[in-house]
């Protein structure tokens, strides 16, 4: 395997295991809170594409790139629109993993 191929390899990982990781952290969220039921469907729903989003990557179906684009804006849309109903924005762990995703997704989408 040449050096391209690691490191293409290696974003792949990288942005499975970003998924994987805000999935892991909207689930602890709807456990540790009491949402309302708007809110837990949201939620679930993120939780679905995420993990569905993570297994694509684990796989390596380009065509997941283009649409996990799409996710990660309506992720932020909704992270500002909670901080302009509620005051309240959520934790930088969360923002900094969704980052790393924009980041290694656009690294796969030059290769």
């Amino acid at each position: 395997m040449t050096q391209q191929q690691n490191v293409r390899k290696g974003y792949w990982i990288g942005s499975a295991a970003c998924c994987f990781l805000l999935s892991a952290l909207m689930a602890l969220t709807l456990i540790a809170s009491r949402p309302r039921l708007s809110a837990i469907l949201t939620t679930a729903t993120f939780i679905i594409i995420f993990l569905t989003g993570a297994i694509l990557y684990l796989l390596r179906w380009r065509p997941v790139l283009k649409v996990m684009v799409f996710v990660i804006a309506a992720f932020y849309l909704l992270v500002v629109a909670y901080w302009l109903r509620t005051g309240q924005i959520i934790g930088p762990l969360p923002l900094a993993i969704s980052v790393a995703l924009i980041w290694q997704t656009a690294k796969l989408q030059k290769v």
